[in-house]
């Protein structure tokens, strides 16, 4: 059934926060999971947030926190990139026992990186006294938002979701890039979808019809992010290459050809999905979900 009061809607970011407070301490920890699923649940605060400006929560004490929830999904990236990174070597290392001659270098430097960026993390971002103040902040925000009134009628809660995701709708739609190879337009494109799919889940518990529109979704973002994966790993090995931190050998620049051909691939098989996933059906899908599961 759907949300008896939009506001019923805030307990889901309270739900996201608590479990973004037990993440960052296994983050802290080192474990790469806790960084993994700290900045998951840091982007679906954003997005809950965002939704629930203005009509649930305060506008100014929200963007704030979203001010604060970015800086810390942006300290978090370069141990997650670097995480996703040692995980693909691994699994092409153990594939090919052959290579783990020739890539143990890259592998070790990879440790190296991970090590002085999780000390850095755990002086700035995920310090005691920086996750008991963003703790703190969610917690204040989402437990003294301003009261939205109760619906008296569906039509009313239907109205909000339909006004929420057209508006994460189009700022998706207009990041569909011109030119798939321009990976920084392609990146930007699938956080948009990210945003969006994270919208679409947010009510998909109250219209369980949404959810066959975010696993497409969920599709898209995984295949552009398995695609910016290669990219950067590539890039990573290209700048230690020139800066001398690695050393040319056939096993090394076999993993970099193999990185560059699966992303070649990536392209070749999905692009088209990709460019139509947020064509001019999108909103008509959304419309007849909300008027399947909202009546």
């Amino acid at each position: 059934m759907p949300a008896a009061s939009i506001d019923d809607l805030r307990s889901q970011g309270t739900s996201h926060a608590r479990k973004l407070r037990k993440a960052l301490k296994r983050a802290h920890a080192g474990d790469a999971e806790g960084v993994h699923d700290s900045r998951t649940n840091v982007r679906r605060l954003r997005v809950d947030l965002e939704v629930l400006a203005g009509r649930v929560l305060d506008a100014k004490a929200t963007a704030r926190t979203l001010k604060h929830l970015s800086r810390l999904q942006s300290s978090l990236g370069k141990v997650r990139d670097t995480d996703v990174f040692v995980s693909g070597l691994a699994a092409y290392r153990q594939e090919r026992p052959h290579t783990r001659r020739g890539t143990k270098n890259l592998l070790r430097a990879l440790h190296a990186r991970r090590r002085k960026s999780v000390r850095a993390l755990r002086h700035s971002a995920l310090s005691r006294k920086s996750r008991r103040g963003i703790t703190q902040e969610l917690h204040a925000l989402l437990g003294r938002g301003q009261a939205a009134p109760r619906v008296g009628h569906r039509e009313e809660l239907r109205a909000f979701i339909r006004r929420a995701l057209a508006r994460e709708y189009a700022v998706a739609a207009a990041r569909v890039p011109t030119d798939l190879r321009d990976e920084k337009a392609l990146h930007r494109f699938r956080a948009a979808c990210r945003s969006l799919r994270f919208a679409v889940e947010l009510f998909a518990a109250g219209v369980p019809a949404l959810d066959a529109i975010a696993k497409e979704l969920h599709s898209v973002e995984s295949e552009i992010g398995a695609l910016h994966d290669h990219h950067v790993a590539a890039a990573l090995i290209a700048k230690w290459r020139t800066r001398g931190k690695l050393r040319d050998n056939a096993e090394l620049l076999r993993y970099r050809d193999w990185r560059a051909a699966e992303e070649r691939s990536l392209r070749r098989v999905h692009e088209r999905k990709w460019l139509q996933v947020l064509g001019a059906s999108f909103p008509r899908r959304v419309q007849r979900a909300l008027d399947a599961s909202v009546s």
